[in-house]
């Protein structure tokens, strides 16, 4: 006989709206440490929010794959990304997502990937060439620089050099909204709301051209022409998606796909500058490995101290570092009860910072995840990117 549900974990309990939105101000000072030391207090899952809007966080692995794979049925994603990104595939959940996905999953086939890589290889060439001329960079903006360039060219064979400002402008204005304290309706003119509505409007106009230019290329080219390599050109000749699904589609993968890999980078060189130790590994081995030659994707499995570095970079400062699901229906989380429509956040961060599963957890240590090491000591507890 099964051990029955537990009613609810711990918790600060029932908040008025001025506690309400003392903690919202505290959130927005300092997310991570209002966080952790809510975890302090309750442990490894809490229970928040109202009676109205149940909010339940955790940072326990087990807790991760529950939520994302064994449960996964049980949960969907939150709707507060569709305004900015539409219906696609980062927002779709269920047979929604299973065809997007099924549609888009070609494009990502080993052979694929390949191409891409000599297009990632070329633009690092070019940025490699401005930093030997000018060495004073801002590393943050030339990531998302390189990052939006390799997107552009290898997923919608399209230039978007002149274009790296503007797309820049308008994810710092929709991520700052995204976070910021806004209790007031959408529909209200507020400097916010004005702000954040003109920078959907410059991106619609942004993505809308690159459909249209990729578009009448496909069309110049004819029934005569090559397949399209690109995912683009593909589900434009698929004919699979209506013109709003296809800027939905656009926009999840322009925007969302290039600032994860862009923030990883740049906090991978910002630990290599403060670990010196590290970069000389680093380049001893792309050295021994590489010699004078650009780096080709068969590489990859080669150069472990390249991956290991890149792995810690993403454990210390994970590109999603807080994953959100909303119950569909009535379930469970940790033995605890979840009611229908209750939030559950997954915090990765303070997974990957927990001295249980990652000894010296502030400790930039790229070993920890060489073959032979104990230095990752629960199965779900490095998922940089989410899971299932």
């Amino acid at each position: 006989m099964s051990e029955p549900r537990r009613p609810s974990p711990p918790g600060p309990g029932p908040q008025n709206l001025w506690a309400q939105l003392r903690f919202l101000r505290s959130m927005q000072q300092d997310v991570l440490g209002t966080v952790h030391r809510r975890f302090e207090s309750f442990g490894d899952l809490y229970a928040a929010g109202t009676a109205a809007a149940p909010l339940f966080v955790t940072r326990h692995p087990d807790h991760f794959h529950e939520v994302l794979v064994t449960r996964a049925a049980d949960f969907a994603k939150r709707g507060d990304l569709v305004p900015l990104f539409g219906q696609g595939l980062l927002t779709a959940n269920g047979e929604d997502w299973r065809r997007k996905r099924r549609l888009i999953q070609p494009s990502f086939r080993h052979d694929k990937l390949s191409a891409y890589a000599h297009t990632m290889v070329r633009a690092a060439d070019a940025l490699a060439e401005e930093w030997a001329h000018n060495p004073d960079r801002d590393v943050g903006a030339d990531m998302n620089r390189l990052t939006l360039a390799v997107v552009a060219k290898a997923l919608f064979d399209h230039e978007a050099d002149h274009q790296v400002d503007r797309v820049a402008h308008c994810m710092d204005v929709l991520q700052r909204s995204v976070v910021a304290l806004d209790v007031l309706p959408q529909w209200m003119p507020t400097p916010l709301h004005r702000k954040r509505r003109r920078a959907l409007r410059e991106l619609d106009a942004l993505i809308t051209d690159i459909m249209d230019a990729r578009a009448r290329q496909l069309e110049a080219a004819g029934r005569s022409g090559p397949p399209p390599a690109d995912l683009l050109g593909q589900l434009i000749v698929a004919g699979d998606l209506d013109r709003r699904q296809l800027r939905d589609e656009l926009v999840t993968l322009y925007l969302a796909g290039h600032e994860t890999t862009a923030l990883t980078l740049t906090w991978t060189w910002w630990l290599l500058a403060r670990h010196p130790q590290w970069e000389k590994r680093l380049h001893q081995e792309i050295d021994a490995v590489l010699g004078e030659r650009a780096p080709a994707p068969e590489d990859l499995e080669t150069l472990s101290v390249c991956r290991r570095v890149i792995n810690e970079s993403m454990r210390l400062f994970p590109p999603a570092y807080a994953v959100p699901r909303i119950a569909e229906r009535a379930t469970e989380v940790g033995g605890y009860s979840v009611p229908a429509g209750a939030e559950v956040v997954l915090w990765l961060y303070w997974a990957h910072h927990d001295p249980r599963w990652f000894p010296g957890p502030e400790r930039f240590d790229p070993d920890r995840f060489a073959p032979s090491s104990a230095g990752v000591r629960h199965p779900h507890a490095f998922i940089p990117f989410g899971a299932g």
